[in-house]
């Protein structure tokens, strides 16, 4: 909304203002964004300065020869006629220099309502992961059952060993079978990698503008959830929790993307461009499948350091995802999660050997 005093004639401004309901807001002149001056004739001039210290219209009830041939003595940012249309009329003000900022506001929320109804429309996640999600450490027997189906589906089966195979894990030797898997990392973390393979699909996609791969961000979200689950192990908390959070924190960066129109840096630069942030939409769509809100909360605040302890394990998660050279970063983890800093070491080596090998 545009903040505009109007000056000048009382009943031609009057007019205007009626003109502009809804998208602009009466206001004092301390406080305008832009002037708008109703004249009906040049002895409306008269009291008016040469010179205004805003942005200001000049708006004519009807054609004076004598108001036309004075008005160039003024700084007027642009001359309207009583015939004007409304759109007319909003589309000069925001041509001038200044406006463009509530310019953007407006396009901004437009654009934000199609970026949520687009969140709102992602397609569901595979029945299996849906079904996973549903599932804790204690339903040892649904869990085995959904193994057992997994086992039948030969492209999750095949991604999963893909998986468990690659440096990652760095297993001794090569795992061939989903029974042989689950003996070695038992059923919950084969649960955790499907869950991971269930997401990689939405992530085959352009990301250039995040200036990175959809393959390299997915990736992070598993690395990512890998140290949640490790942290929140260590602080006592549902690990599977601590993992999901940190598999699904940068998941609204898979719609968002297709509304960026040019290179962002983080998510103030996404709040700028789009009017929101990847953690707002990540929410809408947890939200459609059905996740839980403490994960929900987590992942809308994986930017900032909260004082909730779930919160604050995924917001280190990230943290050390992005920079596991960061020697100051995991004294502070240490203090903050209290844990020691062997145990922190040994996770962040067994990352840097994945990485190199």
């Amino acid at each position: 909304m545009i903040n505009i005093a109007f000056l000048g004639n009382k009943y031609i401004s009057d007019e205007i203002k009626s003109l502009l309901s809804g998208d602009a807001i009466p206001t004092t002149t301390t406080k305008a964004d832009i002037f708008i001056l109703s004249v009906d004739s040049a002895n409306d001039l008269i009291n008016q300065p040469k010179r205004f210290d805003k942005p200001t219209i000049l708006y004519i009830k009807k054609n004076d020869p004598n108001l036309i041939s004075i008005i160039k003595n003024y700084n007027f940012s642009g001359i309207l006629t009583a015939s004007i249309s409304k759109e007319n009329l909003i589309k000069k003000i925001m041509t001038i220099p200044g406006m463009e900022s509530n310019k953007n506001i407006d396009e901004l929320e437009i654009l934000k309502s199609k970026i949520l109804a687009k969140a709102e429309n992602i397609p569901p996640l595979p029945v299996v992961a849906q079904e996973l999600l549903k599932l804790t450490r204690s339903d040892e027997t649904s869990l085995k059952l959904i193994i057992e189906k997994i086992k039948t589906d030969q492209g999750i089966s095949s991604k999963v060993l893909k998986l468990i195979n690659s440096p990652f894990y760095a297993l001794r030797k090569e795992i061939s079978s989903i029974d042989q898997a689950s003996m070695l990392l038992g059923t919950t973390t084969i649960k955790n990698i499907v869950l991971s393979i269930s997401i990689e699909e939405f992530y085959k996609k352009n990301f250039s503008l995040y200036k990175t791969t959809g393959n390299e961000l997915w990736q992070h979200s598993h690395d990512t959830a890998v140290i949640a689950e490790f942290l929140g192990k260590k602080c006592k908390l549902d690990p599977d929790a601590c993992y999901l959070s940190g598999l699904m924190h940068d998941v609204g960066k898979i719609v968002l993307v297709d509304f960026l129109l040019k290179e962002v840096d983080d998510y103030n630069d996404e709040k700028k461009l789009t009017g929101t942030t990847h953690q707002e939409i990540a929410s809408v769509i947890l939200s459609k499948w059905g996740v839980n809100k403490d994960i929900i909360n987590a992942v809308l605040e994986h930017h900032n350091l909260s004082d909730n302890i779930f919160e604050k394990v995924l917001y280190y998660s990230n943290q050390i995802s992005h920079n596991m050279n960061d020697e100051g970063l995991f004294e502070t983890i240490k203090k903050e999660l209290k844990i020691k800093i062997d145990d922190l070491l040994s996770i962040l080596e067994h990352f840097r050997d994945s990485k190199h090998e």
